[in-house]
């Protein structure tokens, strides 16, 4: 019986000398613009500081704040992955305008070689034409016997 009494008794005084479940949450900067937070008063030589109460744990309010920062996640998945998506579409018509350019390019610089090609095919042709010519009316054949 006297370990019952024992028992009771230290547990009574246990449970009056547990802190409240409402503490008290402390803020201050120190002279480094270190902020601190703290469930135990600052230091005597910090001059301000704010002193809040804690609240309650709140089983509903924070199951609503996990679901919350749940949407954010993904809705912040979703934005990169767009961006990425974005990025990556703005590139691939870079690289095709490139492409393109250089296509354009090439076939600038074949066409400028037929083109050059042609004038001297034609400048030959033209050439030895003219020597055809020449060669006709200075040239003189004998007739076979």
């Amino acid at each position: 019986m006297k370990n019952i009494i024992v028992f009771w008794a230290s547990l009574i005084i246990g449970l009056c000398t547990v802190p409240g479940v409402h503490a008290e949450l402390y803020l201050w900067t120190d002279e480094n613009g270190v902020k601190h937070y703290s469930n135990e008063p600052p230091p005597p030589e910090v001059q301000s500081f704010e002193k809040t109460k804690e609240d309650e744990f709140d089983p509903d309010a924070d199951h609503m704040r996990i679901l919350k920062d749940r949407a954010w996640r993904r809705q912040e998945k979703a934005r990169i992955a767009e961006e990425k998506k974005q990025r990556e579409a703005e590139a691939k018509a870079k690289s095709e305008a490139a492409e393109r350019l250089a296509e354009e390019r090439r076939k600038k610089e074949e066409e400028k070689a037929r083109l050059a090609e042609e004038a001297e095919a034609e400048k030959k042709s033209h050439w030895t034409e003219e020597n055809r010519r020449k060669s006709k009316k200075s040239v003189y054949v004998r007739p076979a016997k």
